[in-house]
């Protein structure tokens, strides 16, 4: 992160700067590269929006993920979402991400790749 993206991050939520670097820091972002498959830049910029990422546990992101692809997301657009909106990964899968999935379906009448292509354009 460059210095300007650091200082809105840290106002946005000073608690990351707690969390530890080896434990929960560096592996969010690697996660983030490795498995999600964004760019550097693409990471400082999710980094800098929802700050909260860092100390959340890959641990509890990868279900997100594995049900996102199941559901039909590509890693493209499965990236293409986290960059544009990280935030909703903070979401719970049972309470939240699943429930609007559905409304989603029932309310438009959607198929799943409608949906996916809904959430991959503007989460």
């Amino acid at each position: 992160l460059d210095e300007d993206q650091m200082i809105h991050a840290i106002a946005r939520y000073p608690e990351w700067m707690c969390g530890s670097i080896a434990k929960s820091i560096q592996p969010m972002l690697r996660w983030l590269e490795d498995e999600i498959g964004l760019p550097k830049y693409r990471v400082q910029k999710v980094i800098a929006g929802t700050p909260q990422l860092l100390l959340m546990s890959v641990r509890k992101l990868n279900p997100k993920v594995t049900w996102f692809r199941q559901y039909g997301f590509t890693d493209r657009q499965l990236a293409r979402a986290i960059s544009f909106s990280g935030g909703f990964l903070l979401l719970s899968l049972e309470k939240n991400l699943k429930p609007t999935v559905k409304w989603f379906e029932k309310t438009f009448y959607l198929q799943s790749f409608q949906v996916v292509r809904i959430i991959s354009r503007s989460p």
